[in-house]
């Protein structure tokens, strides 16, 4: 008899389930991780709260997001994109100066508007962690970075010289400005508006 042929091989589809598996354990931590920073910020973002939270063992969490700080640079991630982030392709690619420093501002005030009290407890822990800190300013080092390009790019349009537009513009998309809006008693619809006119007046 000819030898029996071996069954075919499964490891395509065994490594798509495990991707797929992956995925969802990794969108479980994150609301998981969610849900604590809103509770209590600092007293139960821990990776012990988050693994019995989550119901996913630490090694695991581990092997998906290294450490606490790899947790929060991913959730960032997944804010930014549910903020509408993907839109500041089209602002960096405009060619009009005003239109370009409106977008950048409402990009970015949008992001901080829809997450206001998750950012508020983000930067409560980033001031008592240093790695955690250190994790936050990664991400915006890469805002200061956009408003640098904008403000070179359109440096024939604006008032001040690149290096103090692209300052501005980085001031007024922080969270900090934006909170302070809020918190004098504005809505957070009302506080985009008051930053956009405010980076068009001086920039522009």
């Amino acid at each position: 008899m000819p030898p029996r042929r071996p069954p075919p091989v499964k490891r395509p589809y065994t490594l798509g389930q495990r991707a797929l598996q992956s995925d969802t354990t990794r969108e479980r931590v994150l609301r998981t991780a969610r849900k604590l920073l809103e509770k209590g910020g600092a007293a139960e973002f821990t990776m012990e709260n988050l693994s019995a939270k989550s119901g996913v063992s630490r090694q695991t969490l581990n092997n998906l997001f290294g450490n606490k700080e790899g947790i929060i640079t991913a959730l960032f991630d997944q804010i930014a994109l549910g903020a509408g982030i993907e839109e500041m392709r089209q602002v960096m690619h405009g060619t009009d100066a005003r239109t370009a420093v409106r977008g950048f501002v409402r990009v970015f005030t949008r992001f901080w508007r829809n997450e206001r009290v998750l950012i508020r407890r983000i930067h409560g822990i980033a001031a008592l962690d240093l790695a955690f800190g250190q994790a936050v300013l990664s991400r915006y080092a890469r805002r200061r970075g956009a408003a640098e390009v904008l403000a070179t790019r359109f440096a024939s349009a604006m008032a001040l010289p690149p290096s103090e537009a692209a300052a501005a513009l980085y001031t007024f998309t922080s969270f900090e400005f934006f909170d302070i809006f809020v918190s004098e008693g504005m809505t957070e619809d009302d506080a985009v508006e008051q930053m956009v006119r405010l980076a068009e007046r001086i920039l522009i």
